[in-house]
């Protein structure tokens, strides 16, 4: 065999398995590629007209934690697909073609609709070079090739919550210091109109008007009330010494 052919029957050879993970990949991402068997679509056909259907159980995906990519570990796939618990960490056997044992690799269970969530933020799809065994099966694995523009898993949650705990927290802060502010100055301008109405005013209202008009009537009158007694003292004793 020459150098040309042998080159030629490497690259069939490559070919071949590439369509056949290729295939693997679209049936296990559920495309119309691979239809449903007749009978299979009949009986679901079936079951949707009587009533009877059942949504089938979700499909369980390995997803492949990689050290040097950019999903490393469960805290930043939670973060990436959204999930409401930390995944468990597991250990799963990467085998070859053949089911054989060929190393260790760190994987954790996703489903399809984490799968959709991911891939708003990512490129995630299957690794046509790495196949576990997963619950039971030789399977192709999941794995994040790369992060979208201004996308970072393990901070994700953390700078929504900073958006919505610095931005919103501080408005509210803000607003409500405003708020008490204003009530604050509010309170004491009013409370000073009082005091200027009640202590300032009023009572310099009540002093010249009333302690004072009141007082020096009072004396006017006591004052009267005094001097008519001298007055009719003086009269009578006049009267009693003019006649004589």
């Amino acid at each position: 065999m020459s150098a040309l052919q042998r080159k030629l029957a490497d690259a069939a050879v490559i070919r071949n398995a590439a369509v056949g993970y290729n295939k693997e990949a679209e049936e296990a991402a559920g495309l119309r590629g691979y239809p449903w068997p007749a009978k299979a679509w009949q009986e679901a056909s079936e079951a949707i007209m009587n009533g009877t259907w059942k949504e089938p159980p979700p499909r369980h995906y390995p997803f492949l934690l990689t050290p040097d990519g950019p999903v490393s570990s469960a805290l930043e796939l939670q973060n990436l697909a959204e999930l409401e618990s930390l995944p468990e960490v597991m250990e799963a056997s990467q085998v070859d073609l053949h089911d054989q044992e060929i190393g260790k690799v760190t994987i954790c269970d996703v489903v399809h609709a984490d799968w959709d969530r991911m891939k708003e933020k990512a490129e995630v799809t299957f690794d046509i070079g790495i196949t576990v065994m997963f619950e039971g099966k030789r399977r192709l694995v999941l794995v994040a090739e790369a992060l979208k523009k201004d996308v970072t898993p393990a901070d994700d949650d953390g700078d929504e919550n900073r958006n919505e705990n610095g931005d919103e927290n501080g408005d509210e802060e803000g607003s409500v210091g405003g708020k008490a502010g204003e009530e604050v100055v509010a309170g004491s301008s009013e409370l000073g109109d009082k005091d200027r109405d009640k202590d300032g005013n009023k009572h310099r209202d009540n002093h010249t008007d009333e302690d004072g008009n009141k007082d020096g009537d009072e004396e006017g009158s006591a004052s009267g009330k005094a001097v008519e007694p001298v007055s009719a003292a003086s009269q009578l004793a006049e009267s009693k010494s003019g006649p004589d």
